[in-house]
């Protein structure tokens, strides 16, 4: 019997390492859950990939994910119960807003639209992260970083789709000369400014936050 508890004690110590800002009352069950959420997620997808269960799918999808960033919110104290409520109703509210007023024609607009808000979530999250992060976490600093890069380039190109798609923007291409050499430039200096976050000099301050500015607009 003391194995016994002993053993769990040591499971116990093992997930608090693993998740070390969590309350550990919660480690375990918010593991479990979003574990089953996940699962859930990627039924969603498979079932969106058939024409009788695609609808189905897409709920199934987006209320797991939703339960997902409320349990997210949750477990590690970022909101109260109250708070999240408040923001899911908002975006219910704007989410039913959109449903009425965007036609199947302008769906794929609108796809392009709902990814590039993604991108500039990415970009806001690693943001944050970075400027709460020093140099001496160099995983979370990294990825922060590309956090940024990656979702600043999802977010204009997103953008210049569903503008094009919608006819805001120009139909006919604009191509620079020697467009090729400016992307390998590009992705190299945007490469370069994410490792540049794990230099001291660029750890607080007026200077991490330029950095970050940099980051995205390349």
């Amino acid at each position: 019997m003391s194995f016994i508890i002993k053993l769990t004690l040591t499971e116990q110590n093992r997930v608090t390492d693993i998740i070390p800002n969590m309350d550990p009352a919660k480690q375990i069950p918010y593991l479990v859950i979003a574990g089953l959420l996940v699962l859930l997620v990627l039924i969603g997808i498979s079932m969106m990939s058939k024409v009788k269960l695609a609808v189905k799918g897409n709920l199934l999808g987006s209320l797991s994910m939703a339960i997902a960033i409320g349990l997210t919110l949750w477990a590690f104290d970022i909101f109260s119960v109250v708070d999240i409520w408040i923001a899911m109703l908002i975006g219910a509210l704007l989410g039913i807003i959109l449903a009425r007023k965007v036609t199947m024609l302008q769906m794929p607009q609108m796809v392009g639209l709902l990814n590039g808000f993604g991108g500039a979530a990415s970009m806001i999250a690693g943001a944050l992260t970075l400027i709460n992060a020093g140099s001496e976490d160099p995983f979370s600093v990294i990825t922060a970083g590309l956090a940024i890069y990656v979702g600043s380039l999802t977010f204009t190109g997103s953008v210049i789709a569903a503008g094009k798609l919608h006819q805001v923007f120009a139909q006919k291409p604009v191509i620079i000369k020697k467009h090729q050499l400016w992307t390998i430039l590009s992705a190299v200096a945007g490469l370069a400014a994410v490792f540049l976050f794990l230099l001291p000099v660029y750890s607080s301050g007026f200077a991490k936050i330029a950095l970050i500015l940099i980051c995205a607009v390349i």
